[in-house]
């Protein structure tokens, strides 16, 4: 897990990955985008979010889009569409933010007046394991101190 973790940060700080990539089995490359496959045979990779304050919106806002041009260009991985992002359920304005997510397609709360594409759903945290269990990429943007509580979910 280090080395991966060691691998985004030097893909992120402009350090080329490659060599040490090259160590690890399971992987697929694509427009400098490293995915590290849990499930070999599966026809897609589906992505969840977890995670969906100001940060993991604007995450699984690029991720929607990234999927969204990847899939037209066909660049060798075929994903699914829909980007599931699980929400702490807040009621804003009488409403469940994940309500609000998916119909308005604006995440009110921590990312107001920005446009989410509409492949993201919003999943109540309480109703995650579905999603989990279907994904074949995790991507974890939460407060370290509310990881342990999720992680237990």
């Amino acid at each position: 897990m280090h080395a991966r973790l060691r691998i985004l940060s030097n893909h992120i700080n402009g350090r080329n990955p490659d060599s040490a990539l090259r160590q690890q089995p399971k992987q697929t490359f694509t427009s400098g985008l490293t995915v590290v496959r849990r499930d070999q045979d599966k026809a897609f990779e589906s992505v969840v979010v977890v995670g969906s304050g100001n940060f993991g919106t604007v995450i699984a806002r690029q991720v929607a889009n990234n999927i969204t041009r990847i899939n037209r260009v066909n660049e060798g991985i075929n994903f699914d569409n829909t980007v599931h992002m699980l929400v702490h359920e807040e009621i804003v304005d009488g409403n469940k933010l994940t309500d609000i997510i998916n119909k308005r397609h604006e995440n009110v709360k921590y990312l107001p007046h920005t446009h989410l594409p509409h492949n993201i759903v919003a999943v109540p945290m309480d109703a995650c394991e579905r999603a989990v269990r279907a994904a074949t990429m995790l991507i974890m943007i939460t407060p370290h101190q509310f990881l342990h509580g999720i992680l237990d979910t």
